[in-house]
């Protein structure tokens, strides 16, 4: 019980209040991860996107195709730091999507 209380208390998905306003986020899942299941980053988007009372952006990336990111190619990497640069601009205003 008391380790339940103690996830519970740092869970993302579990602190979503209705009360809360929550920024823009990004959320970035990878679907070989052997620690955390993509759907709970699914789940997670979905909660936030359709919380009442506020409209916010969600943007959910799921990497189909990598394992971790030590295992990653140099491409990839780039790609993925593109990926953020770029939609932070857009959510700055310096860029069109």
């Amino acid at each position: 019980p008391e380790a339940f209380r103690n996830i519970l208390e740092y869970s993302p998905f579990h602190n979503v209040r209705t009360s809360t306003d929550h920024p823009t986020v990004m959320i970035r899942a990878r679907e070989n991860d052997t620690r955390v299941d993509p759907l709970y980053a699914t789940k997670f988007a979905t909660r936030l996107y359709n919380k009442l009372g506020q409209q916010i952006d969600v943007m959910l990336y799921i990497d189909y195709g990598s394992e971790l990111s030590s295992v990653k190619s140099t491409d990839q990497v780039i790609e993925d730091y593109e990926l953020e640069v770029r939609w932070l601009m857009h959510k700055l205003g310096m860029i069109d999507p």
